[in-house]
């Protein structure tokens, strides 16, 4: 049974949803969707700044209109007192603040590119209106570089060529 009782919040994570990621147990193309997004949704602390995994975990459930939105607001944390823009203002740490820019850059890399199992799913989480030009190392030694506009891949180069029929496609 669990504790009745936790004691003060003094954190912002969201532990329940652990299975998305980092554990990558469920999640978009894999067992148990439903029960996945079902948990995402209803996670007590809903943010994607600083450490928060939110956008991460989006972005592993293939939720496109959240993304825009969660990277956004990631990529725009910056506070005007500090000369560079890459270190964002700190949510919980100190400055300069990393979180905000991994946080970032795993939810973007996992918004193009999913490793499962085998297979590679391209785009599961990538708005309509964005354009992107990218290459990205998948598992098994490959290299993907994809050319897209929203869903829509004008141009995929796979290598090795044999990785070519392990690609999952956007659905539209």
């Amino acid at each position: 049974m669990p504790a009745e009782e936790f004691g003060i919040d003094r954190n912002f994570e969201n532990p329940q949803c652990y299975t998305i990621f980092p554990f990558r147990l469920y999640g978009n193309g894999r067992d148990d969707y439903g029960l996945a997004l079902k948990t995402f949704n209803d996670r007590k602390f809903k943010m994607s700044n600083c450490w928060s995994q939110c956008a991460i975990q989006g972005a592993a459930l293939g939720l496109k209109d959240e993304m825009e939105q969660m990277l956004i607001r990631n990529a725009t944390a910056t506070d005007p007192d500090i000369r560079f823009p890459a270190f964002w203002k700190p949510g919980s740490d100190y400055t300069p603040d990393f979180d905000n820019g991994g946080v970032l850059a795993q939810a973007l890399q996992l918004m193009l590119l999913d490793n499962i199992d085998d297979k590679i799913m391209l785009l599961q989480a990538m708005p309509q209106n964005w354009t992107v030009d990218f290459k990205l190392h998948a598992n098994d030694n490959t290299v993907v570089r994809v050319r897209a506009k929203g869903q829509n891949i004008e141009s995929i180069d796979v290598t090795p060529k044999s990785r070519l029929d392990d690609i999952i496609l956007p659905k539209q």
